[in-house]
């Protein structure tokens, strides 16, 4: 796994868990500034989790995140959904090193290998602790 992804996704775990940006991330500070603290927390972890493999389950579709499901939400509730992610994806565009944004979901980047895309999940199932209570726990990965 490139540096890029690994340290988009310690930024991104560590700010599912504090809601702080560090000084020292360099990737998200911009998207949470500009999308509030709420909405980015919303979005990002919606990625993280469904790239968690803890979090799969037998009907957990692993080849795309769908944005949009017809049965429970509203045209209008998707329009804003969607807006947000395009905000995601436009101030954190590193994403794109993950993922493609689609028109009613997210998806793989074509870029990474079934090993790379199997190296992610293995590196968020090491590093993201989610504890029963379904309350995440960062922990910090050897720099070594």
């Amino acid at each position: 796994m490139n540096q890029i992804i690994e340290k988009l996704l310690k930024e991104i775990m560590s700010f599912a868990n504090t809601r702080k940006v560090k000084d020292t991330d360099i990737y998200i500070k911009k998207a949470q500034e500009k999308m509030g603290s709420k909405t980015f927390y919303v979005r990002s972890h919606k990625l993280l989790r469904w790239i968690d493999p803890k979090g799969h389950f037998p009907f957990t579709n692993k080849k795309k995140y769908e944005i949009f499901d017809r049965e429970v939400m509203e045209q209008e509730d998707f329009e804003q959904v969607y807006s947000e992610y395009i905000m995601l994806f436009e101030y954190v565009p590193e994403l794109s090193e993950i993922f493609e944004l689609k028109e009613e979901h997210v998806e793989f980047s074509v870029s990474l290998s079934k090993n790379d895309i199997q190296d992610i999940y293995q590196f968020v199932k090491d590093t993201y602790i989610i504890d029963p209570r379904r309350t995440s726990l960062y922990r910090k990965p050897d720099t070594n």
